[in-house]
């Protein structure tokens, strides 16, 4: 019986592992100061085009997209960044991008480490200038505990459901 137990107990705690999130190595953040210079370690994997998601992170999306999530992008961006990265607790950070695209809109999700959506934003994405465009994003003690790290994915996409870009980003908050 009591290996029955154990074996039970492996396996519940080896599937509740598959739903958290593995930020990477060093927290998994690109350390970035209040003007966006680079601060130490960048992770590779954020802030870029992101290939095929989970089904967690295909769910993300479900209830508020009918954009196919995993289908070939579009469009571009480019430069995309987040500062500053750690951001203050109950502080603001600025969501940095550039991009062509007239008629995209951008549609934003954070989460925790277990996917569970804090936050959610759609906004028209701007076409900004040379620097491109910035989005200044409200992080409230209220969803964003200090000392955590947290995921933003984000999703370009038209009015006719055309996916331009997706990706995804983690950030701290604290120090």
């Amino acid at each position: 019986m009591r290996k029955y137990i154990l074996l039970l107990w492996v396996a519940l705690l080896a599937g509740s592992c598959n739903n958290k999130i593995d930020f990477g190595p060093d927290e998994g953040v690109s350390y970035r100061d209040h003007q966006n210079v680079p601060m130490g370690y960048a992770d590779k994997s954020d802030w870029t085009l992101d290939g095929k998601w989970n089904k967690q992170e295909v769910k993300l999306f479900a209830d508020d997209l009918k954009v196919k999530v995993n289908s070939q992008p579009a469009g571009n961006v480019f430069d995309l960044g987040f500062f500053p990265n750690p951001v203050e607790a109950g502080g603001q950070a600025t969501l940095l991008y550039r991009t062509a695209l007239t008629s995209a809109r951008l549609h934003l999700v954070f989460v925790d480490k277990k996917y569970k959506v804090l936050n959610r934003l759609d906004v028209p994405a701007a076409v900004g200038g040379r620097y491109g465009s910035q989005l200044l994003l409200e992080l409230p003690t209220s969803k964003f505990a200090d000392k955590g790290v947290y995921r933003l994915y984000y999703v370009f996409y038209n009015s006719d459901n055309t996916l331009y870009y997706k990706g995804h980003g983690d950030f701290k908050v604290g120090m």
